[in-house]
């Protein structure tokens, strides 16, 4: 969707009286396309700023623009440790779309430790879309997480994902363990589905590197 306004116009207009403009900013910036591309440095600059409601959709603006927003890595780190929790959670689909597999450090920190179980999900869906081929190490993070009840669904479907998007399991990739919390969660009927899913498909990896 491409625009009259510039990002600052639009990030303005977030805080204007009539409710009407407000909404109409909020979906122009949510609808941004790499086409938008003219409005990078304004929403750079909107990540930096005091205002929460500015920072929140300066985020979410990058998030849109996808891979153009590549520029924007350097603020990633302090988004990812914004005091607010929706921030924290756009933020963590904009490491994944920037950094890409350099990411994940900063995911597993998320996932494993923020104070707010609606981001360590949106980070666990995140490390999900990686390559395993690339982030072996997620794997396990993700295994360990099917242990903890709160985010144990979302990791569940994050294994899922990245067993189903594998060609191949990375030969250093340790399965013990990966394998016995599959099992695990498998018993449980809040995870099973999934869990089945991620261990059919994992020892059908296991055979396939058997072989080659």
């Amino acid at each position: 969707m491409t625009t009259q306004k510039s990002g600052r116009e639009w990030l303005d207009q977030l805080h204007d009286a009539d409710p009407t403009a407000t909404a109409e900013a909020r979906y122009a910036l949510g609808s941004l396309t790499a086409a938008d591309s003219d409005m990078l440095s304004d929403l750079i600059d909107g990540t930096g700023t005091a205002d929460r409601l500015t920072r929140l959709w300066s985020t979410i603006g990058l998030v849109r623009l996808g891979e153009t927003a590549s520029v924007a890595s350097s603020r990633i780190l302090d988004l990812l440790a914004d005091p607010d929790p929706a921030i924290r959670a756009v933020a963590s689909q904009l490491a994944r779309f920037v950094m890409g597999t350099a990411a994940l450090t900063a995911l597993m920190d998320l996932a494993r430790q923020d104070s707010d179980v609606h981001v360590r999900e949106e980070a666990i869906r995140q490390i999900g879309h990686l390559r395993l081929s690339e982030t072996p190490d997620a794997l396990p993070l993700l295994s360990d997480l099917l242990r903890d009840e709160a985010v144990a669904p979302v990791a569940a479907i994050s294994i899922k994902c990245m067993l189903f998007e594998a060609d191949e399991l990375p030969p250093q990739l340790d399965l013990s363990g990966i394998e016995k919390a599959l099992n695990q969660a498998a018993q449980q009927p809040a995870l099973a589905g999934q869990a089945k899913a991620a261990l059919t498909r994992l020892r059908r990896l296991v055979t396939h590197r058997g072989t080659h």
